[in-house]
């Protein structure tokens, strides 16, 4: 019985845990004279690369991109960042918006990173709860009551170190190739998902995110 009342408790809290109301990023772009700025406001969602990609092609080239984003999935930040730095594109956050969670991976692909006044810029831990692979992995563990629930509730725990200690690698990568000191990470270790640690300048501009 014991095991049972445990195994729905940690299926509960997996639900808990991954409920997310998002409301999909879109782009949009305007053009004056030489300059092409591009808006980018909406979650960060699986995909977005390639919206982000089909948008540079119908155009030719972006120069700026603007960003007003809460969040959302880290890799496929990451991605885009990687691809604005390819391109040479600077990012703004412009007056009144926000760059949350992993928006600033966005924004820190910039090869020009600007902050306009009454703008914000903020992060957490990293979480990849909202990852469908990882999803899938633990309720296929939970579920399997072939395997003693204490040993499955091990092999989560296993899962889950090991994938945050890829999850800090990789951002710290990423963050060295993008110029951005990794002292960045210190800022936020102690800030769960569910709050935001918003930069003051000064730690913007030690940690070279804003140049």
């Amino acid at each position: 019985m014991f095991k049972r009342r445990s195994l729905g408790l940690c299926i509960i809290i997996l639900v808990i845990v991954f409920a997310h109301t998002s409301f999909a990023a879109t782009f949009t772009v305007s053009r004056s004279g030489e300059i092409v700025v591009a808006r980018m406001i909406g979650d960060i969602e699986q995909g977005d690369l390639v919206k982000f990609k089909r948008v540079l092609n119908r155009f030719g080239y972006i120069t700026h991109l603007q960003l007003n984003s809460p969040g959302g999935n880290l890799y496929e930040a990451i991605s885009i960042g990687r691809e604005i730095r390819r391109n040479k594109i600077a990012t703004i956050v412009s007056s009144k918006s926000e760059c949350l969670s992993a928006c600033p991976y966005i924004f820190i692909g910039g090869l020009f990173r600007t902050i306009e006044a009454g703008g914000k810029i903020g992060m957490h831990m990293a979480t990849l709860s909202q990852s469908e692979t990882i999803r899938q992995k633990v309720l296929d563990i939970l579920l399997d009551e072939s395997v003693d629930l204490q040993v499955r509730l091990s092999i989560l725990v296993s899962i889950f170190e090991q994938i945050g200690a890829q999850s800090l690698m990789d951002q710290v990568i990423y963050l060295l190739d993008m110029g951005v000191s990794p002292k960045l990470l210190d800022y936020v270790t102690g800030t769960p998902n569910f709050k935001i640690y918003y930069f003051n300048e000064a730690e913007l501009r030690i940690t070279n995110v804003i140049n």
